[in-house]
């Protein structure tokens, strides 16, 4: 780490494999040592499933060789009303294009 405290780090600025495996979109990335200051190289997993019951379910894990610290979190905004603005004053929309990858 840069600093004392540490926010949102460079996660959201990385570059992510992606594959469709069963049902789910699997996203995974390698943070090798000292990335951030961290110790350790970090292997990440995010799994996005959506249930038969229309539920977004967000499955995180990591391992890593050193002893490190690893908090995930999802600041996702999701407008169910389907019209309107989530958006405050000052606020910004990010735009995310998620692909569908296919297997014959």
């Amino acid at each position: 780490m840069h600093r004392r405290h540490h926010l949102h780090g460079v996660f959201c600025r990385r570059i992510f494999d992606g594959a469709v495996e069963g049902d789910a979109l699997v996203l995974r990335r390698v943070s090798p040592n000292g990335e951030e200051g961290f110790p350790g190289t970090l292997k990440i997993e995010v799994r996005y499933r959506l249930t038969e019951r229309n539920e977004l379910e967000m499955d995180y894990r990591a391992t890593t060789d050193a002893d490190t610290v690893v908090n995930f979190t999802n600041h996702s905004y999701f407008n169910l009303n389907g019209g309107g603005d989530v958006l405050r004053p000052g606020e910004e929309y990010h735009e995310t294009t998620v692909y569908r990858f296919f297997s014959e």
